[in-house]
């Protein structure tokens, strides 16, 4: 599976190199494709033109993935970024509107992670945001909400993002 943004040429080449094509966020055809897969039927294209609304999605059941396969939990909390960096193609993909979860959505990841049986990836959760601090207002309350939730005392959380690493209980 391949998702692209739509645009002829990647679109061309995502088709040369695979069975199904997502065009858009996959977040609305992820079942119907999940679906067509079982029984045996996928499509060679699939598409959506919404940008998926992260609140309205529930939260990734974690106890069916390998606790020893990955280094660290993976949670997404922004899709989007308001700038247009020659570099980068972030806007393209996700828009230039910012959408988040709501905070408490994030805490209750966070909390079932670090409730999770495994003491390593417990500690370690990677923020997949492209620009976590796109809009820095929701950034700064959820930094704040998480450093309160979680106790200094506690076993520290690193939050690892592209290209940043911080322990949490240092936000402060």
């Amino acid at each position: 599976m391949y998702s692209a943004v739509n645009s002829s040429g990647v679109i061309r080449a995502g088709l040369k190199t695979t069975v199904s094509l997502v065009i858009g966020e996959a977040e609305h055809v992820w079942q119907n494709l999940l679906k067509d897969a079982q029984a045996g039927r996928l499509k060679r294209i699939y598409t959506d033109k919404h940008s998926a609304d992260l609140t309205a999605f529930p939260k990734p059941v974690r106890s069916k993935l390998s606790m020893n396969r990955y280094l660290a939990d993976i949670l997404q909390t922004t899709k989007g970024c308001p700038f247009q960096c020659e570099f980068c193609s972030v806007y393209a993909y996700d828009g230039q509107r910012i959408r988040h979860k709501t905070i408490e959505q994030v805490l209750n990841e966070i909390t079932e992670i670090h409730d999770s049986s495994n003491s390593f990836k417990r500690k370690s959760i990677f923020f997949a945001d492209d620009n976590i601090i796109g809009d820095k207002k929701y950034a700064r309350e959820l930094f704040a909400a998480i450093t309160n939730v979680h106790p200094q005392n506690d076993t520290p959380i690193v939050v690892i993002t592209h290209g940043i690493l911080w322990n949490i209980s240092s936000f402060h």
